[in-house]
């Protein structure tokens, strides 16, 4: 996935509402770009066949990636590098920002009421 925003690419219509992740993406050459990736059955293939993977694409692209805290996280994960202690790449996540939330009613609600 290392090196993923070489293959963005700036689409030619203006239409927001008919845009979807291959017109700024280059499925293609990135899959090219993997070992043995075009191939169907390989990971990578299948990996970016999936909708999960163009909804990240297309939050990358519509400007959600400087504030959204999983895509950050991605992206500096990529930056790690394996070693002989850090075999797995796996690390704490810590979140950038909290939400408070309202404190919930609890007048006008029947005692053991079932929603």
């Amino acid at each position: 996935m290392k090196n993923y925003t070489k293959f963005e690419t700036t689409p030619n219509t203006r239409d927001i509402s008919s845009i979807e992740a291959s017109h700024f993406f280059n499925f293609d050459k990135f899959r090219k770009s993997k070992d043995g990736g075009i191939k169907e059955e390989n990971f990578i293939y299948k990996f970016t066949e999936r909708a999960m993977f163009s909804n990240f694409i297309e939050n990358r692209y519509f400007g959600k990636s400087e504030f959204d805290d999983e895509i950050l996280f991605f992206d500096s994960s990529l930056q790690e590098k394996r070693t002989k202690r850090n075999p797995t790449l796996l690390k704490n996540y810590t979140y950038g920002k909290i939400v408070n939330s309202m404190t919930p009613q609890t007048h006008n609600i029947e005692p053991n009421a079932k929603f």
